[in-house]
C-alpha cells in the first residue's frame, strides 16, 4: 500500500494508507493482475477500477455490518471516506476486544483471499 508522494503531511498519508488498504481487501486475484500487468487502456482502466471501487464499497459494508457499527449507505468512495471507514472499524474491532496484530492479520488475510 505504502505512501504517496503526492500527500506531503503525515495525515494525508495515514488517509491514503487506509484507504488503500481497504481497496486491496476488495480487489480480487485476477484484477491485481490485470492491474500489475500496466497494459490497460482508458476504457478498460476506468472499467477495472470502477469494478473496483464498487467492490469496495460492498466490502465496506459487509465488514461494518459484522463489526456492528453503523453502515454508511451513502458514503462517497472517496480517499478520506474509506480511511475514515477503516479507523472505525479498528476501533469497533478493538472494543470487541480484537488486539492491533489480530486486526492487521484479519486485514492480510482479507488480502490474500
Amino acid at each position: 500500500v505504502g505512501i504517496n508522494p503526492i500527500f506531503k503531511d503525515r495525515s494525508e498519508n495515514q488517509a491514503w494508507e487506509n484507504a488503500m488498504t481497504f481497496v486491496a481487501m476488495a480487489m480480487r486475484d485476477d484484477q491485481w493482475k490485470v492491474f500489475l500487468k500496466g497494459e490497460l487502456n482508458d476504457v478498460a482502466s476506468t472499467r477495472l477500477c470502477a469494478e473496483i471501487e464498487e467492490q469496495t464499497k460492498a466490502l465496506a459494508l459487509k465488514l461494518e455490518s459484522e463489526a456492528s457499527t453503523k453502515p454508511k449507505l451513502t458514503a462517497k468512495p472517496t480517499l478520506h471516506s474509506f480511511s475514515r471507514r477503516l479507523k472505525l472499524l479498528r476501533i469497533a474491532w478493538k472494543q470487541q476486544g480484537k488486539e492491533d496484530d489480530e486486526i492487521w492479520k484479519m486485514i492480510a488475510d482479507r488480502i490474500r483471499d
